[in-house]
């Protein structure tokens, strides 16, 4: 499965770590290079640094992803500006699922807890 994550705090890295250690292909985008770093570093994962809602971001990513053979299966992101405050998805969140050629958006809420996901067929 081809999957791409914007967030690499500790939800975003935790579910990286569990879907790299079952053999997806999984690429990682934060603004925090830090972050980003121990992405590349700790987990058989490709770091992105810069924002998901960035074009060029986006272009480096999603190639990344086609060179993988096709598109993203699926796309997590994290709170703003891809949820609202009532962990809906935004229509950027959207945007950025169908620029990547995604079957599925899960949309986590921003506040760390232990609710499920929204999960959002395209």
């Amino acid at each position: 499965m081809k999957v791409v994550i914007c967030g690499a705090g500790q939800v975003g890295y935790g579910i990286a770590e569990r879907l790299a250690s079952e053999r997806n292909a999984v690429s990682v985008i934060d603004t925090s290079r830090t972050l980003v770093q121990a992405i590349r570093d700790n987990l058989d994962a490709r770091g992105f640094v810069g924002h998901g809602a960035q074009p060029d971001v986006l272009a480096e990513a999603g190639s990344r992803v086609e060179a993988m053979s096709g598109d993203a299966d699926v796309v997590i992101v994290e709170g703003l500006p891809y949820a609202d405050a009532a962990g809906e998805p935004t229509p950027g969140s959207a945007v950025l699922a169908e620029h990547l050629g995604a079957k599925v958006l899960i949309v986590l809420p921003y506040h760390h807890s232990k609710e499920a996901a929204d999960i959002t067929r395209l």
